[in-house]
């Protein structure tokens, strides 16, 4: 089997380089098409060499970056089944991607994030369509290279891989930017997007030859854990203290107190049959003769698996019918248990009944939960029988918050109610995950601890992979959204610059000067340098001399001056216009206007065409003073704080995000879903308004977890139908 797997290494290896070849010359075959198009219809002279340009230069490097991408990925292929899975490539991403911290945004850097952005748009596509077969693939390769777990970015043969070292061959290449995307939108749709029929050829040659897929993410090896008391647990224990979602991010002590766990009970154990009804809890059943014996757990497990069978799964997008198949199975499940009581002369033990109340009213609680979307409570409530079982047999389950089956409900729920439908349901999706970790802990018989623990500690690494790739697009959003809160501050200053310049009556051509080309000059400057810098000093010097320049002389050695001093002004202006790649046609234009103003004004006389800017905005006076006062809505909204989640309603759909970024100059926020992705900007007006309509709210209790808030709120109900419930803990 080893000789095997070793020749279908090298066959694979092989069959990927046979299958790019052709490919990468058909990419520089279109881009050869694509950029001579772009050139044609580019909308200036500057973008038409940009264009021109790169074509020549991506002919005379064709040969280099094909070499280099091939070569590159021959020497990725051979050492992955040699080395750790992934790590020369991420090394290498990590260092292409300019990962710079605690550094100001930069020019450079504006060109490495849009680069990102352009690498991550052909791989996220690409994922998208291949999705199915690169999973498949993915476990194939995993079995080959003997490897636990492994993901897409962590092989050769993946469209992120496969981007990351074209990037890598293309890094020959000094294109710009706008060259750049056009390489890498063909690169997607020429080489990576026809990757498909190979992907499929390659899995169903590894299957044929016997390789069998390993899943995802394999399953742990299930620790032999013996019954200890909680002192003797030690943090190296492979169990919830180290699977926990929740515990990873520091979330405000407000579990429910143990001490909380003996008064409920006691409560329940008072609740009268009518009471029982108002909390939805069935009648309890009675005539049990105290002097029969207890049942023990293997009829309550019996009573579970029968009723159990009768249990159908719902649609998860049918709230209402899960919502009545769990009142038929608390009917049916406590009924069968009186039937089985009588029957074989058995009372249910009075702990035993407490916990099944418990556990009833806690599903009760998920399938109304005001923060879990309605699907996710469909799939949660699947888990009522499993984990009715698991707390009949360990009653820790409601007094220990790190008890597996707890921290697995937990931790699923900390996932689901972050979640918002975008119709992705795929077994790597939020969705999926659940999904799969509900489906297994019910596909076994007879689900321990350990099971719970497992899938627990496996759906937390899934997720916090994901995150680990979520933090960095969200890292990404962000830069581009302070990048444009800097833009929009350069020009608010220069605007605010311009207006005390241009205060008096000016030439139309010297307003035309200054609005257009100068004040894209002034905000370049003040981006890169500030405006303490000797280049925005001289920019604005150069402004006065040029309003100065349009000013009549009434001395003839004022004119003989000025006539000495155009020269040196122009030449300094299209040295500005050069310094923004200004269209040379229109510059050329501007300065032939520019030029009659000065032959008018060195024969002492005004330029015809004058004009106050402030004309521009004379209509604004006219219209009325509308401003409202803040209200609460206001407040409420201006007091969201970045990390917090919002769910609203827009257009008929349900959002669910995190407020990633508020900017500080503008009204403007960001919001991005669990992948990193942007969800939506919202302006502080517009969420205010949705405040008002009734259609957002602020996921306050978001990060308490599921179990514990489910038992307050039980808690809460109780107290209002026995109000005197406090006990002690001998109750």
């Amino acid at each position: 089997m080893s000789n095997n797997i070793n020749n279908m290494q090298q066959v694979c290896q092989r069959l990927l380089i046979d299958a790019l070849q052709p490919l990468v010359d058909e990419l520089f075959d279109r881009l050869d098409d694509e950029l001579f198009k772009r050139a044609e219809s580019a909308a200036n002279d500057n973008h038409q060499r940009l264009f021109v340009d790169a074509n020549r230069e991506l002919k005379q490097k064709r040969a280099a970056i094909g070499s280099r991408f091939l070569n590159g990925l021959s020497e990725e292929l051979d050492y992955f089944f040699t080395q750790p899975p992934g790590a020369e490539l991420r090394q290498y991403a990590k260092a292409i991607r300019g990962e710079r911290k605690n550094e100001s945004l930069s020019l450079l850097q504006n060109a490495e994030l849009e680069e990102n952005l352009a690498v991550a748009a052909v791989v996220s596509k690409a994922e998208n369509q291949l999705h199915d077969k690169l999973e498949m693939l993915t476990g194939l390769l995993a079995s080959m290279a003997r490897q636990d777990s492994l993901t897409e970015a962590e092989h050769p043969y993946s469209p992120e891989a496969l981007t990351t070292l074209f990037r890598r061959a293309l890094s020959v290449w000094n294109g710009d930017m706008l060259a750049r995307k056009v390489v890498y939108g063909l690169f997607g749709e020429v080489v990576i997007l026809q990757l498909e029929e190979f992907y499929q050829q390659l899995n169903d040659r590894l299957i044929a030859a016997g390789i069998e897929p390993l899943t995802r993410r394999t399953r742990i090896d299930r620790p032999e854990r013996k019954a200890r008391n909680k002192s003797a647990e030690t943090t190296d224990d492979a169990g919830p203290r180290g699977s926990s979602i929740a515990g990873d991010r520091s979330i405000p002590d407000t579990s429910f107190e143990q001490t909380n766990i003996f008064n409920l009970v006691s409560m329940i154990r008072r609740v009268l049959d009518a009471e029982r009804d108002a909390l939805g809890l069935p009648e309890a059943r009675s005539g049990y003769d105290r002097s029969w014996p207890v049942m023990g757990p293997a009829d309550l497990m019996d009573a579970i698996q029968q009723v159990a069978r009768r249990v159908e799964n719902v649609s998860p997008f049918n709230l209402q019918a899960a919502q009545e198949a769990n009142e038929s199975f608390k009917q049916n499940f406590l009924q069968y248990l009186g039937q089985l009581a009588q029957s074989k002369h058995k009372q249910i033990n009075a702990v035993d009944q407490h916990v099944i109340d418990v556990l009833i009213l806690l599903f009760d609680f998920v399938l109304e939960d005001p923060l879990m979307p309605a699907p996710m409570k469909v799939l949660l409530s699947r888990l009522q029988i499993p984990m009715l079982r698991i707390a009949l047999q360990d009653k820790k389950f409601l007094t220990d918050k790190e008890h597996p089956a707890r921290q697995l409900l937990n931790n699923l729920s900390w996932s689901a109610i972050r979640w918002a439908d975008n119709g992705n349901y795929s077994a790597a999706s939020t969705y999926g995950l659940i999904e799969q970790a509900i489906d297994r802990i019910i596909r076994e018989p007879e689900p321990d601890a350990n099971l719970y623990a497992e899938v627990s500690h496996e759906f937390v690494e899934e997720i916090k992979h994901q995150e680990s790739s979520a933090t960095l697009s969200e890292e990404r959003l962000r830069q581009v959204a302070r990048g444009q809160e800097q833009l929009a501050e350069a020009r608010a200053r220069v605007d605010e610059v311009l207006a005390e310049l241009m205060n008096e009556q000016i030439p139309v051509a010297v307003y035309r000067l200054l609005d257009e080309p100068w004040r894209d000059v002034l905000t370049l400057i003040y981006l890169r340098e500030g405006i303490d810098s000797e280049s925005w000093g001289k920019a604005i010097d150069l402004a006065k001399r040029l309003l100065d320049s349009v000013v009549p002389r009434e001395k003839e050695w004022q004119r003989q001056k000025l006539m000495r001093d155009i020269p040196v002004l122009i030449a300094d202006l299209r040295e500005g216009f050069a310094s923004i790649s200004y269209d040379t046609a229109k510059s050329s234009h501007l300065l032939q206007q520019l030029q009659l103003c000065h032959i008018v004004v060195l024969r002492g006389q005004h330029p015809a065409e004058k004009f106050h800017p402030s004309e521009l905005t004379e209509t604004s006076s006219l219209m009325p003073d509308t401003e409202l006062l803040p209200d609460q809505y206001d407040d409420m909204a201006q007091a969201v704080e970045e990390g917090q989640w919002l769910a609203w309603r827009l257009d008929g759909n349900e959002f669910r995000a995190k407020l990633s970024w508020r900017s500080e100059i503008a009204d403007l926020m960001l919001f991005v879903d669990t992948m990193g992705r942007k969800v939506l900007e919202m302006t502080n007006e517009d969420l205010a308004e949705l405040f008002r309509a009734n259609e957002a709210r602020v996921l306050y209790d978001i990060d308490v977890p599921m179990v514990e808030r489910g038992l307050s709120v039980i808690y809460k109900a109780l107290r209002s139908i026995v109000p005197d419930g406090s006990v002690t803990m001998r109750a």
